[in-house]
């Protein structure tokens, strides 16, 4: 009796022993079969973009994801990190040739590792967003060493603003799939022999509330410097030079909208060196009620001269860079216009004032003459506003 219940116990822990194998085998498989894929995101505006690409694909749900973006965005979504954010995203190409000579050898070792981090990881697909001087190197060098790995470029270089400069070539070459965020441009890449996919636009919902709302405007002044602690070094300065010699500065509120890029100390510091520490109050760039509300902005060349006029805010864009980049947008690219409304309409939606234009004596100047249309109703204001409902409503139709 002895032998045959020991002959038994055996046996149960034979069998035990091989379904909790087999068990254990088919939870590793189940968790190494997910496939892998790499996220490269550029600025606060990349990351938001690829916030709503994740949201719209659930890629995050079905692959390990590794990707190139902030804390707090890899914390948001449980991503695994790459080394090298914040290095990378600090290149800015309108900074000049001396900013980009003196980044390139740091910035060159931090791409060199970033490729090695993805090769070696060998995903099945890799996601650009924006950041253009980086992420078009980066597909060339990825298909080269992974030709079986699907590249998508999410937000390719406006071509249609910039010129090809072989850039089409690239993209055509090396990426197997371009997400646009305007539907004009499906065709115009496709004439190019670019694939690309239109998933709508990315604030799309969030814009249209604003619309149904129909904020009122008040006595409020926007400043938004950009993004980047070199925008904000150069345009910033620039803007509280041009309120401070305003004949109507004490009627007016002025806020700065802060990035997730930039600290709050900076912008003090720079308002505190201007002089109007007790005239400028800081406010987050989610808040777009209260940015709705204002009568007028000053502002940097990016998608943020969209999502003003789709929030109703007639604005300026200011752009004031090297001489080398004078010679660039004079001599080479020529583009009608840098704000984005401007580029995608036939007539002018908002003001601009480039180089030498921007000036803190011709922005108060016209600051003091929009404000007094404003407070007195003048139709020049309300041909302003109207000019940017219209953009805004269109705009959001043609999303649909």
């Amino acid at each position: 009796m002895k032998n045959i219940g020991t002959l038994i116990h055996t046996k149960f822990t034979v069998v035990f022993l091989f379904f909790a194998s087999a068990f254990f085998c088919t939870a590793t498989t189940k968790i190494n079969a997910y496939p892998i894929a790499c996220l490269i995101t550029g600025e606060q505006s990349g990351e938001e973009l690829a916030d709503w690409f994740l949201r719209k694909t659930e890629l995050h749900k079905t692959h390990i994801l590794h990707a190139l973006a902030s804390k707090d965005f890899c914390k948001k979504l449980s991503l695994h990190s790459l080394d090298g954010f914040d290095t990378l995203r600090n290149v800015n190409i309108m900074g000049g040739v001396g900013n980009l000579c003196k980044q390139f050898c740091l910035q060159q070792s931090t791409y060199t590792k970033l490729c090695d981090q993805i090769i070696a990881l060998k995903p099945d697909k890799v996601i650009l967003v924006d950041l253009p001087w980086v992420n078009l190197r980066l597909a060339r060098q990825l298909k080269k060493s992974l030709p079986s790995t699907l590249i998508t470029f999410i937000a390719p270089p406006e071509l249609w603003f910039w010129g090809c400069w072989r850039i089409d070539k690239w993209l055509q070459q090396y990426c197997d799939e371009c997400i646009v965020l305007y539907p004009h441009e499906q065709s115009w890449y496709a004439a190019k022999g670019i694939k690309t996919t239109w998933l709508g636009y990315p604030y799309e919902a969030e814009f249209h509330s604003f619309i149904e709302q129909d904020p009122t405007p008040t006595a409020c002044l926007a400043l938004l410097p950009g993004s980047r602690e070199l925008e904000v070094l150069k345009s910033l300065p620039l803007m509280c030079k041009a309120v401070k010699q305003c004949v109507n500065l004490n009627n007016f509120t002025i806020i700065v909208i802060k990035p997730p890029s930039i600290s709050e100390q900076l912008l003090a510091t720079i308002i505190a060196d201007q002089g109007l520490s007790n005239k400028i109050k800081i406010v987050q760039h989610t808040d777009r009620t209260q940015l709705s509300h204002c009568f007028y902005a000053l502002t940097k060349p990016g998608t943020i001269t969209l999502h003003l006029a789709l929030l109703g805010v007639p604005h300026a864009v200011i752009f004031k860079s090297s001489w080398i980049n004078k010679i660039i947008l004079n001599y080479l690219i020529q583009p009608k216009a840098l704000g984005l409304p401007n580029l995608l309409c036939f007539e002018p939606m908002c003001d601009e004032f480039i180089q030498e234009a921007a000036n803190p004596t011709a922005l108060a100047q016209h600051l003091d003459a929009v404000y007094e249309a404003f407070q007195k109703g003048k139709s020049c204001y309300k041909l302003r506003r109207h000019r940017v409902d219209l953009f805004r409503k269109a705009f959001l139709k043609d999303e649909n």
